[in-house]
């Protein structure tokens, strides 16, 4: 069926009023149609799987709302002093599901550690106590930081190059004074699965129709997060978790922790030819 301009005008215009849309109405200099412009709105489309069963729409807010605020079981990380601005979640949903990086992930800038066995990874935590800054610090269960031969992580989240740059001054003070060896410390900006995906900062060009798809998302989602203390039961399993990463990947200093001995005894090798 052939339809003329006028009428396409007109559904269009039916369209928008029914399902509330608002543009966008063109993308690099090219109309947008009805269905176009409802997919780039339907945010629920694209989330649903990260919302997953343990949300829901609350009626009267309009807001995606978790059913309970917490924490997972597995987690590898202990966190230290946690921010309520940031909302990762929220982020990496922009970046993993809508196809481009939060405007809020430019201005975050992480200072990375890597102590070399959990024994330091111990140490270290105290250290990020003590500093009283907002951070995490645990076990690297990512493959592609594995690769790199990295198995131990601690990360401080600054809201600025400059910020970051006092923190890592900070953390090079205190690593050189409480652990032996040249502890690896470096400032980067934003996530590293960001970088993977999207490639470096440098390169970045954020699309134009990003701040209105950000602003729909952020309308979407209750913008809180937790800053509760991590309980006793879940730091003691995460702290279990560790030492069997340890000894999983033959972290010597596993045995400080294990009565001087190996997860896996010497097997008693009876003949050698």
């Amino acid at each position: 069926m052939v339809l003329d301009d006028t009428t396409k005008i007109m559904a269009e215009a039916l369209c928008d009023r029914v399902a509330r849309l608002t543009g966008p109405y063109s993308t690099n200099g090219n109309h947008l149609c009805a269905m176009d412009r409802l997919m780039f709105n339907d945010v629920l489309t694209f989330v649903q799987d990260s919302i997953g069963k343990d949300s829901y729409i609350d009626l009267k807010s309009g807001k995606v709302v978790p059913v309970a605020e917490g924490l997972e079981i597995n987690l590898p990380w202990l966190f230290i002093k946690q921010n309520p601005e940031m909302l990762c979640k929220v982020y990496q949903l922009c970046a993993d599901k809508a196809g481009f990086i939060h405007s809020r992930c430019r201005n975050c800038w992480k200072v990375v550690a890597r102590p070399k066995t959990v024994y330091a990874l111990f140490q270290a935590y105290e250290i990020m106590e003590k500093m009283g800054r907002s951070g995490k610090c645990g076990i690297e269960e990512r493959s592609y930081v594995q690769t790199t031969g990295k198995l131990y992580g601690c990360y401080w989240y600054c809201q600025s190059k400059e910020a970051g740059q006092q923190v890592a001054d900070e953390a090079r003070e205190a690593f050189d004074s409480a652990i032996p060896g040249n502890t690896e410390i470096y400032l980067k900006q934003s996530c590293t699965e960001m970088e993977l995906e999207y490639g470096p900062w440098s390169k970045y060009q954020r699309p134009e129709w990003a701040d209105l798809m950000e602003r729909e998302i952020e309308d979407m989602f209750v913008m809180e997060r937790a800053t509760e203390p991590i309980p006793k039961c879940l730091r003691r399993h995460i702290v279990m978790r560790w030492l069997k990463f340890a000894a999983e990947h033959n972290d010597w200093t596993f045995e400080l922790f294990n009565n001087g001995e190996k997860a896996i005894p010497e097997i008693e090798k009876v003949y050698i030819p």
